[in-house]
């Protein structure tokens, strides 16, 4: 019942995003605070890392996890980081930046990908590569080897001085990290003991699943380990969809993921330069997420679920086109500038 409550109410937000989200202007603001409040908490988490890494909000002390901002789970703040981090590296790499803004929204990108680095998620990490790395392929748009080349320049740079940022700042990275053995002492995070018992909860619960919010107690009597530890998730949003919700669960959550990458593609041919920025930036977010659920269970917290949410919403929204839609106009070559158009629906110039 409880899980029953929190999809219809997942529901219920996302019916009302995408009923809110109806203008260009409103995509611009949602855009515009999704981005500023990444950075400002990007500034906070990376400052409290230095002064209190124990504390959240340098009050309250974390005894067992690893916490990370306001998050008591680090790869819980490196999922959230990269879905903030989407909307600019969207709107940059597709060009709908006003040259007079790109400092800005470079350095809250570099911030927003500092803080990440040192949240020593290596989910985060293999995440957000992926996610440069789908931006690069969605937003060439040609066959040019310059602009390819310029693009993957660009990702470089940005990689590097995050990476050099993360040093500079100090503290455990998932540079460092990732030379560790991904064996945990911990055996609620040991993540290969984890995915063979939830093997065989799938084998024993198919075709319908154990049920939804009963991975717990489907474990237990599978579990080799002691079980002075409970194992409520099972690290891997696949595997638990599978053994929550058997076969039934995987021919929902396919289409699920069939109906994102169609209504993606599709907004990513829009005209409209911002929405095709916009479009990109969600996209990669919420490619991002879906290769972290591989490793972790990010959607089953709710402030991640919500931000994909609204990373999904603004997909959709993407598409439709607005009488108060932003001409990007193109002069002198590559040099770009942006303006508003009056009075008119705008569409973009080639």
């Amino acid at each position: 019942a409880q899980a029953a409550v929190h999809f219809i109410a997942l529901l219920i937000y996302f019916a009302a995003l995408l009923t809110v989200i109806d203008s260009a202007s409103r995509i611009r603001k949602v855009v515009a605070l999704f981005t500023v409040f990444g950075f400002a908490y990007a500034f906070f988490s990376v400052l409290q890392s230095v002064l209190s890494p124990d504390k959240i909000y340098g009050i309250y002390e974390i005894q067992y996890g690893s916490p990370f901002g306001s998050f008591v789970n680090r790869h819980n703040y490196a999922a959230f980081i990269e879905m903030a981090i989407a909307l600019p590296l969207g709107l940059l790499f597709v060009g709908a930046v006003p040259r007079d803004k790109k400092l800005l929204v470079m350095t809250a990108i570099a911030l927003m990908g500092v803080s990440l680095l040192l949240s020593g998620s290596r989910g985060g990490l293999v995440a957000f590569l992926a996610q440069l790395v789908f931006l690069v392929l969605v937003t060439v748009g040609t066959r040019s080897r310059k602009k390819i080349a310029l693009k993957v320049a660009l990702v470089l740079v940005l990689f590097a001085a995050i990476v050099g940022g993360s040093f500079f700042v100090g503290g455990e990275t998932s540079l460092s990290r990732i030379a560790e053995t991904a064996q945990s002492k911990d055996i609620t995070t040991d993540r290969a003991h984890i995915w063979s018992v939830t093997l065989k909860v799938i084998g024993n619960s198919l075709p319908f699943g154990a049920g939804m919010g009963a991975f717990g107690v489907a474990y237990t009597p599978f579990d080799t380990y002691s079980g002075l530890e409970r194992v409520e998730q099972a690290h891997n949003d696949y595997l638990q969809v599978l053994a929550d919700a058997g076969l039934v669960g995987l021919v929902i959550g396919a289409a699920f993921l069939w109906l994102i990458f169609d209504t993606g593609r599709r907004a990513l041919k829009v005209e409209n330069v911002y929405r095709r920025g916009v479009a990109a930036g969600a996209f990669a977010g919420i490619f991002a997420i879906l290769v972290h659920s591989i490793f972790d269970f990010v959607l089953h917290t709710t402030a991640i679920s919500l931000a994909f949410l609204m990373l999904l919403a603004l997909l959709v929204a993407s598409r439709s086109e607005y009488a108060d839609d932003q001409e990007i106009v193109l002069e002198h070559g590559p040099r770009e500038r942006s303006r508003l158009s009056k009075g008119r629906i705008a569409t973009f110039r080639k």
